[in-house]
């Protein structure tokens, strides 16, 4: 993909996201969407096949961003944090993903912002480093599954939503 590409796939997000500031998903149309952008309609059908390709396309390129952005050395409370800050920040346009395109958009990509992080965790365990290579790369998976599975029940239902709580619990993990 070139850089033109990639930019205009980015504002078309950008819009997308503003947008659902004030609309459901299911309401904006793909004219409004690329009047607020400032493209045409043949811009974006170069680009997407629908609004559902678009939105999956934001939760992707967000989780590629957030990979790119964070030092692993931090340690997993605050890479943690980084995660919960995104899905309060864009928990619009997540549960417009979970009900358009399927809630395993959101829980690979929760899964794919955490796993560096529990890895790193596990593997500076002093105990665990009894243990081989393969059993490790198994607790990472396992303890990745079901974070990015609280943390996406936790974004789907706000009543849930007690942060605090959910953090504590998770660091007893490491």
């Amino acid at each position: 993909m070139n850089a033109t590409s990639k930019s205009t796939m980015q504002n078309l997000s950008v819009s997308l996201k503003k947008m659902l500031l004030s609309e459901d998903f299911d309401r904006i149309t793909i004219s409004d969407l690329v009047k607020a952008a400032g493209y045409n309609r043949k811009t974006f059908y170069y680009h997407f096949d629908s609004m559902n390709s678009l939105l999956e396309w934001c939760i992707k390129d967000d989780t590629e961003e957030f990979l790119t952005s964070y030092d692993i050395d931090k340690g997993f409370s605050k890479i943690l944090g980084f995660v919960m800050d995104y899905l309060e920040q864009n928990a619009k346009l997540l549960k417009s993903a979970s009900q358009t395109v399927g809630s395993g958009v959101i829980h690979r990509s929760i899964y794919r912002m955490l796993y560096p992080a529990v890895m790193n965790e596990i593997l500076n365990k002093k105990e665990n480093k009894q243990y081989d290579r393969e059993y490790l790369d198994f607790l990472g998976d396992f303890y990745t599954e079901a974070i990015a599975g609280i943390l996406q029940k936790w974004l789907e239902k706000p009543e849930l939503r007690n942060r605090r709580l959910i953090a504590e619990n998770l660091k007893l993990l490491f």
